[in-house]
């Protein structure tokens, strides 16, 4: 039977006495993952931006981001060139964007200072921004087979179940102990592996809430399972109050269907994120509304709906969202050259980088009141069409006449491909231009079907 080392001092030998790492390595060769997207090939840019990815993310949700990334910048050097507008519309979604903003500046660092590749150096990869000891310690040992020890939350799971360490792991002793256990347990050999291994029992089998502990391959030594305290172990967090916030945004659609998105101030929440307009005022009546927009906006409202409010976590605090949504609002200045404001059509923002809630909340203007049938130029058939315009001018109308809403979707899934693969920022004027060309092509160019009884004009 296997039996957790009595003390930490006594844990110096513990892979060699009480077979934790070598039960762990036979668990995964049966049982452990091996087709996650960022194994095949396992380098150690395509570790990183995984390892950064699930940080405070689970697996099945990285995994479309990862696979999205990869294809739009798919080296190190892609990355440091690519603009930052582009990295922040790839991780949308994905939440804790300083995750995507360190990346980036790492990557232009290690162009700029490690001839364009990641340190093999413990210390000089954990000093980049975004990366630390575990993560540096997990690049090196899962690409390069070094033989560092990580301590993410999986592995801080494991292992504080495993020898029953009591103590929240955020004070610096428990973390200093565990460090020493991690340590204590990697393995001279098969450290990928091993790296791996432990990861997966953690986020598999020895999760935080109802773990498998009858699958579990270090049970027969488990402190916590032989004390019943697998509930309990690692010691929680001390309670503390959230606090929670209000604000308001604003929805305002022009008569083109447009809607004004803002630049995000450089620091705070969903920094440097384009979102809607914002406010910390109620706005409960339409008087309050409407001078707030001519004073703040620059636009008179028209037609005004108070939607649903909703609450958003964050890590610090809670922030409630009532939302306001004003169609056909006029502008009463020109915002085109605005620095921090644009006028978006839907294929615009689709594109941009926004927080989760925002964007959810622009899809819903995209949902009809009542369906309409058009004869799809794209599918050659009839198929349901677009609530509006989705596009600015002749070209919008044309689009709204004779395109589905089906043909519209795999148009947003074509033009994200082009501004990946072009760098394009798609709120330029040169890229507004160029996509209002390929759109053109791709919807009336070659190849399109006309309708029954079409008469050129």
């Amino acid at each position: 039977m296997m039996r957790p080392p009595a003390s930490t001092e006594a844990a110096s030998g513990a892979t060699q006495r009480d077979g934790f790492a070598s039960a762990l390595l036979a668990w995964h060769d049966h049982h452990g993952r091996r087709n996650l997207p960022w194994q095949h090939p396992r380098s150690a840019y395509r570790v990183w931006v995984s390892e950064v990815m699930l940080q405070q993310t689970q697996v099945r949700t990285v995994v479309p981001y990862f696979e999205r990334f990869m294809a739009a910048l798919p080296t190190l050097a892609s990355l440091a060139a690519a603009r930052e507008d582009q990295v922040l519309a790839l991780w949308s979604g994905l939440g804790y964007y300083s995750r995507a903003r360190n990346l980036h500046c790492a990557a232009r660092l290690c162009m700029a200072r490690h001839a364009g590749a990641l340190p093999r150096d413990a210390a000089a990869l954990a000093s980049l921004p975004g990366i630390g000891r575990s993560t540096a310690a997990a690049i090196l040992a899962l690409a390069h087979g070094q033989r560092q020890a990580i301590l993410d939350g999986n592995v801080r799971r494991v292992l504080a179940r495993w020898h029953g360490v009591e103590g929240w792991p955020g004070t610096a002793a428990i973390e200093r102990q565990l460090w020493h256990l991690a340590e204590s347990h990697t393995p001279t050999t098969r450290v990928a592996d091993y790296t791996q291994a432990i990861m997966d029992l953690g986020a598999t089998v020895c999760t935080r809430a109802h773990p498998r502990c009858a699958s579990c391959p270090l049970a027969a030594g488990c402190q916590a399972l032989r004390k019943d305290r697998v509930a309990t172990l690692p010691t929680p967090r001390p309670r503390r109050s959230v606090p929670l916030r209000a604000t308001t945004l604003l929805m305002l659609r022009d008569t083109a269907g447009r809607v004004l998105l803002e630049r995000r101030p450089p620091v705070g929440v969903w920094a440097r994120l384009w979102s809607l307009p914002e406010t910390p005022q109620r706005l409960s009546d339409d008087t309050a509304l409407a001078a707030y927009l001519r004073d703040h906006c620059g636009v008179t409202p028209g037609p005004t709906t108070r939607l649903p409010g909703f609450t958003h976590a964050f890590t610090h605090f809670r922030l409630q969202v009532a939302p306001i949504r004003c169609d056909d609002v006029r502008p009463l200045e020109h915002i085109a050259e605005h620095p921090v404001r644009r006028w978006c059509t839907p294929a615009d923002w689709t594109a941009a980088a926004l927080p989760a809630p925002v964007r959810r909340l622009l899809e819903s203007l995209e949902e009809p009141p009542m369906s309409r049938t058009v004869f799809c130029v794209k599918l050659g058939h009839e198929a349901e069409g677009l609530a509006y315009a989705p596009w600015p001018g002749e070209l919008g109308k044309r689009i709204y006449a004779s395109v589905s809403r089906q043909a519209w979707q795999q148009w947003l899934a074509h033009q994200t491909m082009l501004i990946n693969e072009h760098r394009l920022n798609p709120l330029d004027a040169a890229t507004r231009s160029f996509i209002a060309t390929e759109m053109e092509n791709y919807f009336f160019g070659e190849g399109s079907v006309k309708p029954p009884g079409y008469t050129p004009e």
